[in-house]
């Protein structure tokens, strides 16, 4: 079924108002702005719109790009500050909550990591994890302007990353010259404008995304896989940042050599990253309310500090049970302690090295992101 850009403009004007209104008050005409879409709200405005953004989700999430632009013109006309008002091009949808992901049961589209396989290619999925690797901010080609070689129309294409691997460029071109003049043009050859202007930039950057210890089962080796982030959503989280990423499930072929066999993987071009432990820690505690629950954690265990003691090693990652001896020597690393000189006048630093050496699969690496 068909869905109208003007229908899906009026869904997300009534899903996301206010933040169509803080795109608009926005001073930088081009920077890239991120527009949250509650999928629930959607969901109760046009329930057509949203039960086909599961099923067809790369065309729905153009199509929802496209009325994104037809909401903000149709807000700045009825809006009373529009003289201070612009509409940004570069403002980007991002859903967020999904109901798939509300289901703690795995499903179609709230796969594990290690569970996504070819039968998730071209579909809308949920995952969450721990980031254990973020590549630098990059440039990508978002946009190029090409002119027909017949009629010399210009016209702007988008980078596509899913024809990189196929011969020839990147980008969207159509099949005919997309020129709308009294004759039309079918013409079909287009050549690139090398021009100051003729192309559009923006970030882009790639994270790889591990399953968290918790979600596995006892001797299971933790899963992976790279998420693709790009506009204002690059160097958003860091490693050892909890996220919960929702995108497409792409795939991604290597280099073509002949007589070798065609290989690829799959990664997730990331709609939204909502990172939830950045969200815990901006939740900050008064500094006199800090104090006060120290004083009387140590009063309770006043006549035996070292049940006080093993309490808190306990809270040190606590998905891995035992490991007594390497959480006391995370928490005495942590802690530090005073530096002094000796009688000789040498400075000693109050500082202590944690070496820590295993076999793999042991939780290593997640007691020391603790």
């Amino acid at each position: 079924m068909v869905v109208d850009e003007d229908a899906a403009a009026a869904a997300l004007t009534a899903c996301s108002r206010q933040d169509i209104e803080q795109v608009l008050l926005a001073a930088e005409l081009d920077e890239h702005y991120g527009v949250a879409v509650d999928f629930i709200s959607l969901l109760q405005e046009n329930a057509q719109l949203a039960g086909n953004l599961v099923q067809q989700p790369q065309q729905l999430l153009d199509l929802l790009e496209c009325a994104l632009l037809t909401a903000q013109e149709m807000m700045l006309q009825q809006h009373p500050q529009q003289q201070i008002m612009a509409v940004k091009p570069n403002a980007h949808v991002r859903l967020h909550n999904l109901p798939h992901s509300l289901d703690p049961e795995p499903n179609m589209l709230n796969p594990t990591i290690s569970n996504i396989g070819s039968r998730h290619l071209g579909k809308l999925v949920t995952i969450r994890g721990t980031v254990v690797k973020a590549g630098p901010v990059k440039m990508l080609e978002a946009q190029k302007m090409f002119i027909c070689n017949k009629c010399k129309h210009r016209f702007m294409a988008r980078n596509n990353p899913d024809n990189n691997s196929k011969s020839g460029s990147g980008y969207d071109l159509p099949m005919e010259c997309p020129s709308l003049g009294p004759r039309p043009c079918l013409g079909t050859n287009f050549k690139p404008v090398d021009e100051q202007g003729a192309t559009c930039y923006t970030n882009h950057q790639e994270i790889r995304v591990q399953e968290q210890m918790q979600c596995l089962e006892p001797g299971s080796v933790p899963a992976n896989i790279q998420v693709l982030l790009q506009d204002e959503l690059a160097d958003s989280c860091q490693p050892g940042d909890d996220i919960e990423a929702l995108g497409l499930v792409c795939a991604e072929w290597r280099p073509l050599f002949p007589g070798a066999r065609c290989d690829g993987s799959l990664n997730i071009r990331a709609c939204q990253v909502r990172s939830i432990n950045s969200l815990i820690r901006t939740i900050a505690m008064p500094e006199d309310s800090l104090a006060e629950q120290f004083r009387d954690f140590w009063a309770y265990h006043a006549k035996c500090p070292l049940k006080g003691r093993n309490k808190i090693l306990a809270s040190i990652c606590p998905q891995i049970y035992g490991l007594f001896l390497v959480k006391l020597a995370v928490a005495l690393t942590l802690i530090g302690g005073c530096a002094r000189q000796d009688d000789s006048g040498s400075h000693i630093r109050g500082e202590c090295h944690m070496l820590l050496v295993g076999d793999p699969g042991t939780g290593k690496s997640q007691v020391c992101q603790m």
